[in-house]
């Protein structure tokens, strides 16, 4: 798809965007949530478990947010800050999760994933966005 046919698409069904990202979010959640025994053993490292989650998260808010607000800037550095916002509060939560643990590299993996979705959102939509937004 073309990088106008994508934001033609996701502008004309914002909703369905919300949707994805309070799903993916609530998901996150719930999965951060469950003691390590409870979760399936993965052949990758934990850090890339951290950033696929994370980019996604991030990937989804910045769409969510260069489709509904106009700054570009204050998107970018409001999406940074609630990513790196969300990784501390989700790190520090699993202290009282049993079997997790709070760890500095996790909370890294997590931000650089989130950037890094955010990036790839910016770089798909921000040229259609900045045309759209300049005509109105």
């Amino acid at each position: 798809m073309s990088e106008n046919k994508i934001y033609n698409f996701l502008f004309n069904k914002k909703y369905l965007v919300v949707s994805a990202l309070v799903t993916y979010w609530l998901v996150l959640i719930v999965g951060t949530s469950l003691p390590s025994t409870s979760l399936p053993a993965f052949k990758v490292g934990d850090k890339v478990i951290h950033f696929i989650a994370y980019f996604g998260l991030g990937l989804l808010f910045a769409t969510y947010r260069l489709l509904y607000f106009n700054n570009i800037k204050q998107n970018i550095i409001f999406v940074i800050l609630l990513i790196a916002s969300y990784a501390m509060i989700d790190e520090v939560h699993q202290i009282f999760i049993p079997g997790r643990y709070c760890e500095l590299f996790d909370f890294l993996a997590d931000v650089t994933g989130g950037v890094i979705g955010l990036g790839i959102a910016y770089l798909v939509l921000i040229k259609k966005w900045s045309k759209t937004v300049v005509q109105k």
